[in-house]
C-alpha cells in the first residue's frame, strides 16, 4: 500500500548510511561531454520529451520487463531530449546503480527522479552520473528547498522543483527555482489529471522553464499543453508499457518538431491576411503559415486571426510575426493555435532569457554584422534570417552572409527570408541550403493579397531544387 509518509520515514536510515559512504568523496570531472539539462530541453522545443526508465509504480505494479539499458538506448535513438531514471527502491523498485549504468551509456542528460530530502542525496546523485535531480516542494520547507537548490548549484547539478498547486509554485519561485515541473499526479491519492498543468501554467513566469509531468500519452495532449506554453514533457508509463517504446516516443512529437528533425526544405507562406489566402496557401503546399501581429500593412487583429483559424486546417503549424512589444500577448495567441513566435528586433540576451513561449529570433542578415551580437542566439532550435530588421520588406537577404550564419548557428535550423520569389528561390536554396524558405511579397499580386499561381510556382521551384539535390543530401 502506497504511503508517502512511510517512504520518507524509511529514508532516514538510508541517509545515515549515505553520509558515511560519501563523507570524504572527491568528484572527478566527467570526460564525456553532454549538454546541460536545461539547454537540452530548449534545443528540443517545442516538444522536448524526457523519457523515463521506471521499474515499477505504486499504481501499476511492475512495469519494466525488458533491459533498462536497451530501453534507454531506444529512447535516445527516438530523439528524447533527456532520460529520467527513478531510483526509489521500495515502491518503484529502482536503485542508484541503475542511474550509474544509464548515465554511462547516455549521450544526453540524465535526470534523477527520487524523493530527495537531504544534501547528501545530491552528492550521491552527482557521484552516480546525474545531470539534474528532482526536488519535491511538498516534502520540504522553503528553507530546506532553498538550501538544496543552492547546494545543487555548487555541485553543478540542475534541479527541477516539482509542484502540485499555487502555494507550492509560490514557494518554489521564492526559493529561486529556475525549472519547475507540474506533476499531474496527486502524490497522496495517486489520482491523475493534466488539468493540473492547465490551471497552474498561466501563473508561471516566462523566464522559468516549465515541464509537465505524468499522464501524457498522446500527441493530442502535447499539442493541448503547447497552448499553455508547455514545451517539455516527462513521459513514463505510456512509453514503458508500449510494445514499441521508440515508435511511441516518436508518435508524441508535434508536427513542427517532426519537421525540425528533417532537413527540409520546407515552405513558409507569410503575411496571410484572410481565409481565402490561407486556404490557397495550404493547397499550394505551405508547410507553415505566417501571420503578422506587429506594425505592418499586413498586420491582422486577434479577431481576424480567429476568423481565419475557423476556416483552415489546424494541422498546418502557424507562426506569429511579432516584436517584443507584442510578445506579451503570446498566451491568447497560443490558445488560438499559434505554434511559434517569430520575434524581430530583439537582442539575444533578452530573448534567450525567455523560456516560454517557443520563440524564433529573426536576424537582419546584412553587411556589417558583428558575430558577437548574435552569439546569444546559439542553442535555440530555429533561427530566422531576413533582409531587413522587420520582415515583409521584399529586400533580398545577403545570401553569402546567410551561409555564414547557417554555419555559425549549426546545429540550429535556419529559415531564409527576404526578397524571395518563384524565380530566385532555386538559386537561394543552392547557395544557402536553409531548413525552410519564407516568402510574402514574392507571392502577392498586390500588397497583402496572395496569388495562388505564384504560390504554386514557388512550391514547384522548391520541389525542383529538392529533386535535383536529393542524391547529394
Amino acid at each position: 500500500m502506497w504511503s508517502l509518509e512511510k517512504l520518507i520515514t524509511q529514508k532516514q536510515n538510508v541517509i545515515y548510511r549515505l553520509k558515511e559512504k560519501y563523507a570524504n568523496f572527491i568528484f572527478t570531472k566527467d570526460k564525456k561531454y553532454k549538454n546541460k539539462f536545461s539547454n537540452a530541453l530548449r534545443k528540443h522545443y517545442p516538444c522536448a520529451i524526457i523519457a523515463e526508465v521506471k521499474m515499477a509504480s505504486p499504481s501499476k505494479g511492475i512495469l519494466l520487463k525488458q533491459d533498462p539499458i536497451l530501453l534507454s538506448k531506444s529512447y535516445i535513438e527516438a530523439g528524447a531530449a533527456a532520460l529520467s531514471v527513478v531510483t526509489e527502491p521500495n515502491y518503484f523498485k529502482g536503485n542508484i546503480e541503475l542511474l550509474r549504468r544509464i548515465s554511462d551509456i547516455s549521450s544526453i542528460p540524465v535526470f534523477r527522479k527520487d524523493f530527495i530530502v537531504d544534501p547528501i542525496e545530491l552528492i550521491e546523485s552527482k557521484a552516480n552520473g546525474a545531470d539534474a535531480v528532482l526536488l519535491i516542494a511538498s516534502l520540504l520547507s522553503q528553507q530546506q528547498l532553498r538550501e538544496l537548490l543552492n547546494f545543487a548549484c555548487e555541485l553543478d547539478l540542475e534541479t527541477v522543483v516539482e509542484i502540485h498547486d499555487y502555494s507550492e509554485l509560490h514557494m518554489a519561485l521564492s526559493a529561486g527555482a529556475k525549472i519547475i515541473g507540474i506533476n499531474n499526479r496527486n502524490l497522496k491519492d495517486l489520482s491523475l489529471s493534466i488539468h493540473t498543468t492547465e490551471h497552474i501554467a498561466p501563473k508561471v513566469p516566462d523566464d522559468v522553464l516549465l515541464i509537465s509531468e505524468s499522464g501524457i500519452s498522446s500527441q493530442r495532449e502535447i499539442l493541448r499543453l503547447n497552448e499553455y506554453g508547455v514545451y517539455a514533457f516527462l513521459v513514463g508509463t505510456s512509453l514503458i508499457q508500449s510494445p514499441a517504446p521508440k515508435g511511441k516516443l516518436q508518435s508524441l512529437k508535434s508536427p513542427i518538431k517532426r519537421m525540425l528533425e528533417q532537413d527540409g526544405p520546407f515552405i513558409k507562406f507569410c503575411g496571410i491576411t484572410n481565409p481565402k489566402d490561407a486556404i490557397d496557401a495550404i493547397s499550394s503546399g505551405a508547410d507553415l503559415l505566417g501571420y503578422v501581429f506587429c506594425e505592418s500593412k499586413r498586420r491582422i487583429s486577434f479577431e481576424e486571426f480567429q476568423r481565419i483559424q475557423r476556416e483552415v486546417a489546424k494541422e498546418v503549424p502557424k507562426v506569429a510575426v511579432i516584436t517584443l512589444k507584442e510578445l506579451v500577448q503570446w498566451r491568447s495567441l497560443a490558445t488560438e493555435g499559434i505554434s511559434a513566435f517569430q520575434v524581430h528586433g530583439c537582442e539575444p540576451g533578452k530573448l534567450f532569457g525567455i523560456q516560454r513561449p517557443f520563440c524564433i529570433p529573426s536576424i537582419s542578415c546584412t553587411k556589417g554584422f558583428k558575430e558577437r551580437s548574435v552569439e546569444g542566439f546559439k542553442g535555440l532550435p530555429l533561427i530566422h534570417l531576413d533582409g531587413s530588421p522587420i520582415g515583409g520588406s521584399g529586400k533580398i537577404c545577403h545570401w553569402e552572409l546567410a551561409k555564414v550564419f547557417r554555419a555559425l548557428f549549426y546545429p540550429s535550423k535556419v529559415i531564409l527570408a527576404g526578397g524571395l520569389t518563384p524565380s530566385n528561390v532555386f538559386e537561394a536554396l543552392s547557395k544557402v541550403k536553409p531548413w525552410a524558405v519564407d516568402v510574402s511579397t514574392g507571392i502577392e499580386y498586390r500588397f497583402g493579397k496572395k496569388d495562388k499561381i505564384r504560390m504554386q510556382g514557388f512550391r514547384e521551384a522548391v520541389k525542383r531544387w529538392e529533386k535535383e539535390h536529393e542524391t547529394s543530401r
